[in-house]
């Protein structure tokens, strides 16, 4: 637990725990605090669009694009109830389709938002 923690919880000692709880996830959301696993979700997706800088952005993309990136990286896990990952390489290559499939949804998200901001502009 972080030092602004420890002395929240020492300032509302006298809160219930699901008060505290409560408390403690509004303060998480406003510090725009990750959780760890979201966070390193994130920096295998961030580290994945940085090898790619070099073609500048994807506003520009078909979304039919995206779209069939996104599932063709999310059939790479297809199975994956039934797979013994017995090696590494197989959990590796796993997350690998996990944060790329990420990516594209995100790109598809995205560019989904830019097209309802500039509609909504129009009105």
């Amino acid at each position: 637990m972080s030092t602004l923690e420890n002395r929240i919880e020492e300032i509302l000692g006298n809160c219930s725990m699901g008060h505290m709880g409560f408390i403690m996830g509004e303060i998480d959301k406003e510090q725009k605090i990750l959780s760890p696993p979201l966070h390193w979700f994130a920096e295998l997706m961030e580290g994945d669009l940085r090898k790619n800088d070099f073609k500048g952005g994807w506003l520009d993309g078909e979304l039919d694009y995206y779209r069939a990136k996104a599932l063709s990286h999310m059939v790479g896990l297809k199975g994956i109830d039934s797979l013994k990952f017995e090696s590494l390489l197989s959990k590796k290559n796993a997350i690998k389709h996990c944060f790329k499939s990420a990516n594209y949804c995100m790109m598809l998200a995205h560019n989904l938002i830019e097209e309802i901001k500039k509609e909504i502009g129009e009105q």
